[in-house]
Order: C-alpha cells, then sequence, then structure tokens
C-alpha cells in the first residue's frame, strides 16, 4: 500500500470481519506476545478451577448422600467394597483440573523470561502446554455435562440435614435508641450464660475485627490515633501492646498520654474487637473456659490447630473469633452461635457487600447443631434487622434473598449482568493523583454501553503515603472493556513523576 498504514488497517478489520471476528489485535511479523499464551491458559485454568470445586462440591455431598452422579447398571464404584458408589466422574474431574491449572505456569514462566529479541522457547507451549490445555479442559467440560445432565438428588435427605443443621435464627434489634438508652451486649452475654454454659455445651461469639477496638481517642482534647501513612485509624491491639494499622502494618506502643495534649489515663478505646470480647467474657463468665481465636494471634498454624482440636474435643465453652472460624470446622458440641455487629459488611461501598454477608452469616451461623439432635441457636445483633440479607439469614430462605439480589443487579446492570473496571491513580501528593485521575476521565471516548464514574478519591483516599483518586468503568456483559481502558490510557498524558495507574477488570475489592 505504499506506505499507506491507514489501509493496512482498513484491511484489517475488513479480513476480520469476513471470519467473524468484531475485535483485531495487532501482533508482530513473526510471532506474538507470550503474553498472549499466558492469558489463555489462566483463562483456562479458571475453567478448571470452577470445575475443581463443582466436583469436590458433588463428592462432599455424595458422602452425604444428598445427591449422586449417573450410576449405571454395570458400573462398580469401588473394586474392594462392592457396596460403594464412589463418584469416580468427578474424581476425574478433579484429578484433570489440578493438572490443567498447574499448565497455566509454563506459559507464564516464558512471558516473564524473554530477552531482547525473538526466541524460540515458546516451543514447548505450542506443542505441549497449550494443546495440553485445551484438551484437559475440553475433557474436564465434558465429563461435568455427563454429571450435571443426570444428578441425582435425594431432596428427603436434604431436608432433613437442613431440619438438623439450620439454627434458628433470632434477631437481636439493638438499635440506635436502645444504645442510646444504656444498652449494650450484656443481654447477649445473659443468653448465652442460660443457653450454654448451663447446658454444658459450646458457644461461639463471633464478630469480624480484629485487635481490641478500631478506635482510640483522647477523652480530654479528642486526639485520635490515625496511620501516618494510611487514611485510617490504627487499631488497638492489647495483647501485643500496640496500635496498628492493618493495611500498611505500621506499629507504634500503646501510649499511656495523648501524644496531643500529654493528658495522662484519658485515652479510650472505642468500638469492640474479638479480644474486647474475650476481656468481657473472662469478667462475666470466669468460670468458663474461654479460646480467642484470631490470624494475628503468636503461635502461627500450629497454636491454630491445637486450638481448633481443642474445640472440637469439647476442651473450650466459649469460642471468640473472626471469620477464621466461619467455615471448614466441625465443632460437635456447639450449640449456640453469637453474630456481633453483623452488619459491619454492608456498609464499605462494594456492590456485592450484602452477597458476602450473607455467606459469611450463613456460614457462621451453621457451626451450630452440626451434630445434629441438639437444640441450637443463632443470635445476631444489628442495627438494621429490615435489611433483606438479616430477613433472609433470621428466616433460613436463601433462595429469597438470591432472588431479590439477582434482580437488583440485573436491574442496575451490575456483575453477572454487567461488567466494572477500576482505574487507580495514585502519586505521593493528592494534586498529581487527581490530575491525572481528571486527565484519564478526559480522554475517556463516548460509548453508549459503557460509563465512566468519577474521578473521585478511593474508599481508602491514603495508602502506604500515595493519594488514591478512582474511576469505575461500568459496561453492559458484552462490552468490550479492555479495548476502551486502552484507547483511554493510549490517549491520556503519560504519567509522570511518582504517578501510577492500576487497572483492575472484574475486581473483587473496593478499596
Amino acid at each position: 500500500f505504499d506506505g499507506d498504514h491507514k489501509k493496512v488497517k482498513q484491511l484489517d478489520v475488513l479480513v476480520a470481519k469476513k471470519m467473524g471476528f468484531d475485535v483485531t489485535m495487532p501482533i508482530t511479523g513473526q510471532t506474538y506476545s507470550r503474553k498472549i499464551d499466558a492469558a489463555v491458559a489462566q483463562a483456562l485454568a479458571g475453567i478448571g478451577a470452577s470445575v475443581h470445586k463443582i466436583a469436590n462440591d458433588v463428592r462432599l455431598l455424595a458422602g452425604m448422600k444428598e445427591l449422586e452422579e449417573p450410576f449405571e447398571k454395570s458400573k462398580v464404584g469401588s473394586s474392594a467394597m462392592a457396596y460403594k458408589r464412589n463418584p469416580m466422574r468427578c474424581e476425574r474431574a478433579t484429578g484433570l483440573a489440578r493438572f490443567l491449572m498447574d499448565i497455566a505456569s509454563s506459559p507464564l514462566h516464558t512471558a516473564a523470561e524473554q530477552w531482547f529479541e525473538r526466541t524460540l522457547d515458546d516451543s514447548a507451549n505450542k506443542r505441549l502446554a497449550m494443546p495440553e490445555a485445551f484438551l484437559a479442559a475440553d475433557s474436564i467440560l465434558r465429563i461435568m455435562l455427563n454429571v450435571t445432565d443426570a444428578l441425582v438428588v435425594y431432596e428427603a435427605t436434604i431436608a432433613a440435614h437442613v431440619a438438623e443443621e439450620l439454627p434458628f435464627m433470632a434477631t437481636e434489634n439493638i438499635l440506635m435508641a436502645a444504645v442510646a438508652a444504656g444498652g449494650d451486649r450484656q443481654d447477649m452475654h445473659e443468653r448465652i450464660r442460660r443457653h450454654a454454659l448451663a447446658a454444658g455445651e459450646q458457644a461461639l461469639l463471633f464478630l469480624n475485627r480484629r485487635g481490641y477496638a478500631p478506635l482510640t481517642l483522647c477523652r480530654v482534647c479528642g486526639h485520635r490515633f490515625q496511620c501516618p501513612d494510611c487514611s485510617t485509624w490504627l487499631v488497638d491491639h492489647r495483647l501485643r501492646g500496640q496500635l496498628q494499622c492493618h493495611h500498611c502494618g505500621f506499629a507504634v506502643p500503646r501510649p499511656e498520654a495523648c501524644p496531643e495534649c500529654g493528658t495522662l489515663d484519658h485515652l479510650v478505646a472505642c468500638g469492640p474487637g474479638v479480644e474486647r470480647i474475650a476481656e468481657e467474657m473472662l469478667t462475666d463468665f470466669p468460670e468458663a473456659r474461654t479460646i480467642l481465636l484470631s490470624s494475628d494471634l503468636p503461635g502461627g498454624a500450629r497454636r491454630l490447630r491445637r486450638e481448633l482440636d481443642a474445640i472440637a474435643d469439647g476442651e473450650a465453652d466459649i469460642v471468640i473469633g473472626t471469620q477464621l472460624v466461619a467455615k471448614g470446622h466441625h465443632f460437635p458440641m456447639m450449640t449456640l452461635v453469637g453474630a456481633i455487629d453483623a452488619d459491619l459488611g454492608l456498609a464499605n461501598g462494594d456492590p456485592r457487600a450484602a452477597e458476602r454477608t450473607f455467606q459469611l452469616l450463613h456460614q457462621v451461623t451453621g457451626r451450630a447443631g452440626r451434630s445434629g439432635g441438639r437444640a441450637s441457636r443463632g443470635l445476631i445483633q444489628t442495627f438494621q434487622p429490615e435489611h433483606p440479607v438479616m430477613q433472609a439469614i433470621a428466616s433460613g430462605d436463601a433462595s429469597r434473598f438470591y432472588e431479590r439480589e439477582i434482580t437488583e443487579r440485573e436491574r442496575t446492570g451490575l456483575p453477572p449482568f454487567g461488567r466494572l473496571a477500576s482505574v487507580i491513580v495514585s502519586a505521593n501528593s493528592r494534586k498529581e493523583a487527581e490530575d491525572h485521575a481528571r486527565s484519564l476521565r478526559r480522554a475517556a471516548t463516548e460509548d453508549g454501553d459503557i460509563e465512566v464514574l468519577g474521578p473521585a478519591e478511593a474508599p481508602l483516599a491514603v495508602l502506604r503515603g500515595r493519594h488514591r483518586f478512582r474511576l469505575l468503568v461500568h459496561g453492559t456483559r458484552r462490552s468490550p472493556i479492555q479495548v476502551f481502558l486502552r484507547a483511554m490510557v493510549a490517549a491520556a498524558p503519560r504519567p509522570r513523576g511518582s504517578v501510577q495507574v492500576q487497572i483492575d477488570v472484574d475486581p473483587q475489592s473496593f478499596l
């Protein structure tokens, strides 16, 4: 075309359209970026992870006699025990899925080790890793289609297990008026005294907040202890004698005097943490054997394993913990669960906050009554008893919550009916971060299917000394968000000085 690059691009688009493709990707003359192999392998590994999870769930539920994968008349469930009906299809699927997930590391290493010239060290990817990844993905999907097409569900067994394991949920209507009138958690403590200790059974107090208190302030001058490098308060950790930032790790010894006004003995811890709950339990129930479980306590995994074994063996009366105790544990003697400040996770600006809070509360309240045959109970402390999450937990009607949540997401175009991307601009100064974020916003093209929100200060406005602004890109499920983001970044000025831009498509964190 005599150097006419526009004609080359037009030809590229025409050929792609003729072949049925809407999007083209520029590549070099002899080979393409090794990162494409890595991205494809990662996508296939994601399929493997999902299939592995589904197949494992089927295997676990088959062991509980709640469902079975298809079982033909001539099929042998176990070579050693003729009566067994092992879920062999799901066992094969998990094995292949692990193989598929492991393959993804090879293209990633190849992409990371490129030299300044075209090399042929990706031959193993082309000849082995990529074909095997596609073959493995195809195999596990075929296996799971076979399983799901004829899955046998034993509804009566499920109903019996639900009746045994789902604790009766009672919502504590602790509203602001009750707090203003002097109400506190003592009522819940008294319920624990009556329903657990008197019966010789176990109780769990759950609070998803580490440390002793989330805020320390001076009663005289009102000074609040804040992290010097983050826009967060320092958390009081009494057991370590420190005030610590949970985001950057900054810590200082817990002072006796206010650094602002110098007044002694007037520092007050505001709000509850698990250490504070444990302290109150030891004061109110000195005869009870109390164990505190938290990821930041000394002793590591060994200490945690010993304490979990002690709880399972009935060597504790009251267990206090964070989300560490929410799932994966079987405590046969636990009959009472109390969730303190259960609505903490509903106010963090995450579109999935309701879903995550429901999952967490459903899991933690499920710790009670897992052995069956014992009357069990769950208590939730909340300022929002009318919230759909609390209503669903109290009623045990998960399907109603799901229907409402999925309808609301479809109405607003949130995942899985839409897509989100977070663009975080950070810099050493607020002005640098804000200016570059605004330049990115101005560079965004108008697109009917894609909307750009912001820029605004990120929920965590300062992190590790860097000021942060966020743009949120919202599009339909089929919107080419990656193409839109590449165009926006290319059209905007290059980051200068201390400015950094982080792009997270389908973000898991909204901080």
